[in-house]
């Protein structure tokens, strides 16, 4: 019998450069090879896993995705590697939307055992892929999501209930199928939020006037677990408890503490002066980003290089739908020229950073982002991001 994975894993070890084909169980699958490296990888179960990964987890627009495909073709670079040439996307991002690409395809070439298999090799002219966007058979085969049974969902939620007496409800999910829940369905803006957590994205805490959430990935599943709290109680019990069964993602190095020299991006209708003096007071500082969305959408940042704040901002943007989500219902309808209630708060945990959002109490829709490396404390990052809030609210309203 043949089996393609094994096929796979013999020309990858040898160095090899082309395409392998299979095809069985109703499935034709593709998977390029760049010098022993996975490149890219297609499948007839499941297609554009690649670019959906991109519009969902990072809210590209379809229009800049067929603008860089155009570009892409016309000049026969990938479009991985046009995202990032345009700005679109960082290396990271574009690597997790590769992976989930990759992976799909290598879970459907695991059924096509017993059917044809063709390796098709290709000359020195054919390794064009960017070396920084393939990767190790190694690094992707064995690390495919294992499902999580009722039974363990169930011991993981007892587990959560006892080590947060004061939750008002948990649930276990996968993407935004509840599998089971205690003491209470979740809101259903919960549902939305399970889409947020990736493998790059492994916590996630929202502070509301209606309520506290607190989320993260199940470790070795591709399943989450969520609790709400009331507003009055503190996330930090559900954060360690949570933090615990969370798969942490892996970065290539742990983040640092920059200490370039500051440097602005964009432009905003609000006053920042004096954001820099704050940010050079704290232990540890990244970045901030001020998104205004009244009107016509400004955005402004703040960072300390080498860390670019045109990126900064680029990722703030994408982590401003987590701080949307009306989980508890408590949002107020805002328009323009209608002052804003402060009411929500977020956390959100990638390979690389903390990054703390909250809404501002302007006369015009907007909100902050802080940025802070993942070793920092989450403390901090809470304390800094209510003297930024303040310091950039309307006096009128933070006086009240």
């Amino acid at each position: 019998m043949t089996i393609p994975l094994s096929t796979l894993a013999r020309y990858a070890s040898a160095g090899a450069t082309g395409e392998l084909i299979a095809v069985g169980d109703g499935l034709e699958v593709h998977v390029f090879l760049q010098a022993g490296r996975i490149a890219w990888g297609t499948t007839t179960a499941e297609r554009f896993v690649f670019r959906r990964h991109l519009t969902s987890a990072f809210q590209v627009d379809e229009q800049a995705l067929q603008a860089a495909l155009a570009e892409g073709q016309r000049s026969r670079r990938p479009l991985g590697e046009t995202l990032v040439a345009r700005g679109i996307l960082t290396l990271d991002q574009v690597r997790e939307g590769l992976r989930a690409q990759v992976v799909s395809a290598l879970a459907s070439l695991e059924r096509c055992a017993g059917g044809q298999t063709l390796f098709l090799p290709r000359g020195a002219n054919y390794a064009t892929f960017d070396a920084s966007l393939t990767f190790e058979l190694g690094d992707l085969a064995p690390q495919r999501a294992t499902p999580l049974p009722t039974q363990e969902a169930d011991e993981a939620l007892a587990q959560l209930s006892a080590a947060v007496p004061e939750l008002t409800w948990a649930a276990a999910l996968s993407g935004r199928e509840v599998l089971a829940s205690v003491r209470g369905a979740p809101p259903a803006a919960v549902l939305e939020l399970g889409n947020r957590l990736t493998p790059g994205t492994d916590l996630l805490a929202v502070r509301a006037s209606g309520g506290n959430l607190v989320g993260g990935m199940i470790r070795g599943s591709d399943r989450s677990l969520w609790c709400g709290l009331p507003e009055e109680a503190s996330i930090t019990s559900a954060l360690w408890a949570i933090a615990g069964a969370a798969e942490r993602p892996h970065a290539p190095a742990e983040p640092g503490c920059a200490r370039g020299q500051f440097e602005a991006f964009g432009e905003s209708s609000h006053s920042t002066e004096g954001v820099q003096e704050i940010l050079e007071r704290a232990i540890c500082p990244v970045g901030v980003v001020v998104l205004d969305r009244s009107g016509t959408p400004d955005l402004w940042a703040l960072a300390r290089g080498p860390l670019d704040p045109a990126e900064l901002a680029q990722v703030a943007t994408q982590r401003q739908r987590v701080l949307d989500a009306d989980v508890y219902a408590t949002r107020p309808r805002r328009g323009r020229g209608t002052a804003a209630l402060a009411f929500q708060s977020v956390l959100v945990g990638d390979s690389r950073w903390w990054w703390f959002g909250a809404d501002l109490v302007t006369t015009e829709v907007a909100s902050i982002w802080l940025a802070l490396p993942r070793n920092a404390s989450q403390g901090l990052g809470w304390a800094l991001l209510a003297t930024l809030s303040r310091h950039l609210s309307t006096p009128e309203r933070a006086d009240d």
